[in-house]
């Protein structure tokens, strides 16, 4: 179990890099295309960046829930 948990602690640090790089690859790219032709997709800018930021927010929201799990499976433990 505990190597489980491991290996998803680093599957999650690799999408938060991944996301990051994409992030900073789009946004230098919706920039070009703004300098090249004056004009900005809107609705692709804010469906890429809503994406980016639930999956960066699910990651979070998974490692507090995981964080406070073993900080209660802990506390139950030292109960004992």
């Amino acid at each position: 179990m505990k190597k489980i948990q491991q290996l998803m602690l680093k599957f999650s640090k690799i999408i938060v890099v991944y996301v990051l790089i994409y992030a900073a690859i789009f946004t230098a790219a919706c920039l070009l295309l703004y300098f090249l032709k004056g004009d900005e997709p809107i609705t692709l800018i804010t469906a890429v960046f809503a994406f980016l930021g639930s999956e960066a927010g699910l990651l979070a929201w998974i490692k507090n829930t995981d964080t406070k799990q073993k900080k209660e499976s802990e506390d139950y433990d030292a109960d004992d």
